[in-house]
């Protein structure tokens, strides 16, 4: 199969399968806003608008009452007891809103769920003597806001992440009234509660959407509790929040949501964010921030909405920092854009500095980086040289012959920045020194270039700040050095007589953009002798040392993959893969694959097989790498045998990094 490097940190593993495929729609982003000027509610409506949604809302007594079987004991275990719904005083026509809304919905037993319902007087924020002490501490700062939604538009020159900001009074009144029913909940009887804030309404799916979710949250956690929090009500931040699907009705959310004014809550999940008091910022963005110590779960769409008929007297305390960083250019959500501010980004440094390491975390911000290379593509250099904007990346790091043309790259680009990489065997003083010292450069770049430690425990922190980019939720990765790799021009051309179709793809700031002439660069292996492998199976039978038979599947697929799917054979025939319609309970079908057991980073692989020419069934050889997903893919679709499908899915990161954006790059 060619040269192979045994790389464990690439974990992108050879193999290949037959299998159905179904395509399904991918979950959507929310639409939600992302400040969090606009975490509570939006613009209020007109008087004519605010009279045609409470129209709605009271015709849907027309459609009668629902029973909602989460509510009261239920098969398989108990289900929810109380809800209890925040009110301030001071605020008797919510109270009686939220009344109306739940009669419109019963219990298991047939009882309104108003009868279930228990009234928590909220902590006004006009009476600063109600706000019990210790609950809430009334300080976050522009790295909190930025973890829960990085928002990559423009900012100025000092970009502070570890910038205050002050809750308003509102807000810590919010917290602390969250806390105190956290407080009920964990003293209660009952296993499970709802806490709902005082505007919100029921859409219409609410009682089939929690049933089902709740079915499916029994059968993946058959032990009591199911979860610790869940939410019905949530927006989601404008790129879509990072989220794991636990079925069709369920996701485990990393971070992204906003909003609390509809949650379930088990007893435990009060007492567990009891421990982790005091409430460091608005409510729902430190609840994001406890997703990683407890078992968080979402309903697939927001199943308790705000209404839309009042008027908001929250003050949001984001707002002023997020208008000071260029997010917010008015009182309106900002777009997300996907693309970092300052490009084109080089690096340079000595041979010991972390470059590999650097170049995944540029890519990690959305930069789309060429590194560790021997010299410059020359038509790159040409695009650079000129000012064009029609080059390839957006970052050059480690590159071959880089540092002779920074003068020139300096005046070509006003938005260009440099970064000069700490040697780790220098102090960041020496380091500093011998940069400046170089003139040319000195002058050149002048405020545009820093020194950075790549080593260094701050992570993120110094190159997000010079680059004015919010950092990853994922840990600053760390990579052995690739050093200088060759480019071999002779591997990369056009395949003559063959005809290509670019299908619609996902847009992301990793893919090269299709153009006239670009064709890809191949580059030689760095590796020693010793670690390059070079080897041939014809599968007559399988090797259990070298492939592993797989036994699971992946979304979209109909079959399980199964390893009696997969039969050997005499010489000179080969191995089989099979498909079978096969009662499995959560596939009807039945399918082979194979994957090696051994971890590669790059090389050739080739393949001779003969795909079925079945609709529906899909041959595939590909790499893929798990979390964060990647995958190289070559596929033959049974409706089409002599057409092959290429697709690139790419998130960059280190083994196990939650970045996982799902982007499918140019299928072809």
């Amino acid at each position: 199969m060619g040269q192979l490097r045994d790389e464990r940190l690439a974990a992108e593993l050879p193999g290949f399968a037959a299998g159905l495929a179904r395509r399904e729609p991918a979950p959507l982003p929310g639409q939600g806003p992302s400040a969090r000027g606009f975490m509570k509610k939006q613009t209020s409506l007109s008087r004519l608008s605010a009279a045609a949604f409470r129209w709605l809302l009271a015709a849907r007594r027309l459609l009668g009452t629902r029973k909602c079987h989460a509510f009261g004991p239920m098969q398989g275990g108990e289900g929810i007891g109380r809800l209890y719904v925040i009110n301030l005083d001071r605020a008797p026509a919510r109270w009686q809103s939220i009344r109306s809304e739940l009669r419109l919905l019963k219990d298991s037993g047939g009882a309104p769920l108003l009868e279930r319902t228990v009234r928590v007087p909220a902590i006004d924020a006009a009476d600063p003597d109600a706000l019990p002490d210790g609950l809430v501490t009334p300080t976050y700062t522009l790295r909190d806001q930025l973890f829960v939604d990085p928002h990559p538009l423009a900012v100025p020159d000092r970009f502070d992440l570890d910038q205050r900001i002050d809750m308003t009074e509102q807000e810590v009144a919010v917290a602390a009234s969250h806390v105190l029913t956290w407080r009920r909940i964990a003293d209660g009887p009952d296993d499970y509660a709802v806490v709902l804030e005082d505007d919100v309404w029921f859409r219409p799916g609410f009682p089939r959407v929690l049933d089902q979710a709740w079915r499916d949250l029994q059968e993946a956690s058959p032990s009591a509790p199911l979860f610790d929090l869940l939410y019905l009500s949530y927006r989601e931040v404008d790129y879509g929040a990072e989220k794991t699907w636990l079925s069709e009705t369920v996701f485990q959310p990393r971070r992204g949501l906003w909003y609390l004014s509809g949650y379930v809550l088990s007893k435990q999940g009060s007492q567990r964010l009891l421990e982790r008091l005091p409430v460091a910022g608005p409510v729902d963005l430190w609840m994001n921030k406890q997703f990683e110590t407890i078992r968080v779960y979402g309903t697939r769409k927001s199943i308790v909405e705000q209404r839309v008929d009042g008027v908001s007297t929250n003050s949001y305390s984001a707002l002023p920092a997020l208008t000071r960083i260029g997010v917010l250019n008015s009182e309106a959500p900002g777009v997300f854009h996907g693309r970092p501010r300052h490009r084109p980004v080089f690096v340079i440094g000595p041979e010991s500095a972390e470059f590999s390491s650097v170049a995944v975390a540029l890519s990690m911000l959305g930069y789309r980086c060429l590194s560790d290379v021997a010299a410059m593509p020359q038509g790159e250099r040409v695009a650079l040289l000129s000012g064009s904007p029609e080059r390839v990346f957006d970052a050059y790091v480690n590159v071959g012959g880089l540092a002779d043309d920074l003068t020139d790259l300096a005046n070509a680009s006003r938005s260009a920045r440099l970064i000069v990489l700490q040697d780790e065997k220098s102090s960041l003083g020496t380091t500093q020194a011998r940069f400046t010292g170089e003139k040319r450069w000195l002058e050149e770049w002048r405020d545009r270039a820093v020194v950075l430690n790549s080593t260094s425990a701050e992570g993120w922190k110094s190159l997000c700040e010079f680059l004015h980019c919010a950092p990853p939720v994922s840990a600053f990765p760390r990579r052995p050095n690739l050093g200088l790799r060759p480019i071999i021009e002779d591997l990369v051309a056009p395949i003559r007589g063959a005809k290509s179709v670019r299908l619609a793809s996902d847009h992301g700031p990793w893919i090269a953009p299709r153009r006239e002439g670009w064709v890809g660069i191949a580059m030689g292996g760095s590796a020693p002798a010793s670690e390059v492998e070079s080897w041939t199976d014809s599968l007559v039978s399988i090797d259990d040392g070298r492939w592993e038979i797989r036994d699971d599947t992946f979304g979209g697929n109909m079959a399980l993959f199964r390893p009696s799917a997969i039969q050997a054979a005499e010489p000179p025939s080969h191995a089989r893969l099979t498909v079978r319609a096969e009662d499995l309970g959560v596939r009807e079908y039945s399918a082979g694959a194979l994957t090696t057991r051994t971890a590669y980073l790059y090389g050739r692989v080739e393949a001779t097989l003969r795909p079925p020419r079945v609709p529906g069934i899909v041959t595939g050889v590909f790499l893929h790498r798990d979390s964060p997903r990647q995958e190289i893919d070559a596929e033959i679709t049974g409706h089409a045998t002599s057409r092959l499908l290429t697709n690139v899915f790419y998130n960059p990161g280190d083994e196990g990094a939650r970045f996982d954006y799902g982007y499918r790059g140019t299928p072809v």
